[in-house]
């Protein structure tokens, strides 16, 4: 009888917690897949923790050092192009780099070692990754608040303040609850841990230098970095990075990058117009998960033009290519219509405009990323009479 009354209770809260759980899936099961599997682990993780005693409590294993639902931003531009680099190094990229603690200042105004000097060395090693891989985090990481009693509000408190953070630093608020904005970006919770924040700008700085020591640097007009730290023991830790240039919409790095993560398991992807298509939906997804730039609003075109030929493609084909229905993407195209009409006067979309822009050219670039090689491939040249082909090629005479 007693093992039956510790029971009840148990199967109470597993029916609580099944059932918000489906309620909160379908909220979420028409949006990315990543959130639907973020959910699912941390439920459970709730389900199947119990916890230790109170008297016997143990730390709990923090995935990263970027627990903080916050994207913050250093609001140091980086060196325009033109201005004069270092000799090229030797080695662009050793795999595990161990920092000296000094403090200086770039022409640009990134410090490249800004870490007191009675900070220890830390050992690092560069990992690079992919907007694919920091939105699969997004949900992973969001700071839950303590369930306790709420305050009073004080008589004619009609004031209120912001935590704040490291100086030169900015917090802006994403769409769907997160925080961001340019220059270094970061999801790190930067308001307390000076630390952190030293070794943050270390980590952007070392890397801003390689970039510059280049031997091919090309022109960078808006150039972005964004940066997770990994910790992987007490003295030691990943720092995951990539380059967004806004000029090409393009993500880089500064060292090999294995796309399989990208290409979705993709095979044969050899073409560089096709691999274009991969390295331009991650820049779509980047201005999704960090809205927070002014793009002109004619990047919403091509978006409205491919909009347009799926919904006929969708109405006059028998297996139309675009996994929506007729409706869904004439809401698309509606809703991407409206954001171009209510543009700001000088014709620009940010904030959570640019966030549902950028989440619906994702769809379409993957979607041009997985029907690549059945594309019917054409040139035209300057007389209209002729056209080539990849099979034939037949011109006028």
């Amino acid at each position: 009888m007693p093992h039956r009354i510790k029971i009840v209770p148990f199967l109470a809260s597993v029916h609580l917690r099944l059932n918000n759980f489906f309620k909160l899936l379908l909220v979420l099961v028409r949006r990315r897949k990543h959130a639907v599997l973020a959910l699912i682990r941390r439920f459970l993780i709730a389900l199947t923790h119990r916890g230790p005693p109170p008297d016997k409590a143990v730390p709990t294993p923090m995935r990263g050092a970027c627990s903080h639902p916050e994207l913050q931003l250093a609001a140091c531009p980086p060196r325009q192009a033109g201005i004069p680099a270092a000799q090229p190094s030797q080695s662009l990229m050793p795999s595990s780099v161990s920092l000296e603690c000094s403090t200086a200042t770039m022409d640009s105004g990134i410090p490249q070692n800004a870490v007191p000097n009675d900070k220890p060395t830390r050992k690092f090693e560069l990992d690079p990754f992919s907007p694919e891989e920091l939105a699969g985090r997004m949900y992973e990481t969001q700071g839950q608040i303590e369930r306790t009693e709420a305050n009073d509000i004080p008589p004619l408190k009609v004031e209120f303040t912001v935590p704040a953070v490291q100086a030169g630093w900015t917090r802006r608020i994403h769409p769907e609850v997160n925080k961001h904005s340019q220059g270094i970006l970061t999801r790190c919770d930067l308001r307390n841990d000076q630390e952190l924040h030293g070794r943050i700008m270390q980590y952007s700085s070392w890397l801003y230098d390689q970039l510059w020591q280049h031997p091919h640097l090309p022109q960078f007009h808006h150039l972005e970095l964004v940066l997770e730290i990994v910790p992987k023991s007490q003295d030691a830790e990943d720092c995951q990075y990539y380059f967004v240039d806004h000029s090409r919409r393009v993500v880089f790095w500064l060292f090999e990058y294995k796309p399989s993560t990208i290409y979705h398991n993709v095979k044969g992807v050899q073409a560089e117009d096709h691999i274009a298509l991969a390295i331009e939906a991650q820049y779509w997804l980047h201005c999704e998960l960090f809205p927070h730039i002014t793009l002109d609003a004619a990047v919403c075109q091509p978006l409205r033009e491919t909009l347009i030929h799926s919904i006929s493609d969708a109405i006059l084909s028998e297996c139309a290519l675009a996994p929506f229905t007729t409706t869904e993407l004439q809401q698309m195209l509606d809703l991407t219509s409206n954001i171009v009409d209510s543009s700001s006067k000088d014709n620009t979309i940010q904030g959570p405009s640019l966030y549902v822009i950028g989440g619906f050219a994702v769809l379409t670039q993957r979607q041009d990323f997985m029907s690549f090689p059945g594309r019917m491939k054409y040139i035209f040249s300057n007389c209209p009479a002729t056209i080539t082909s990849d099979k034939c090629h037949s011109s006028s005479r």
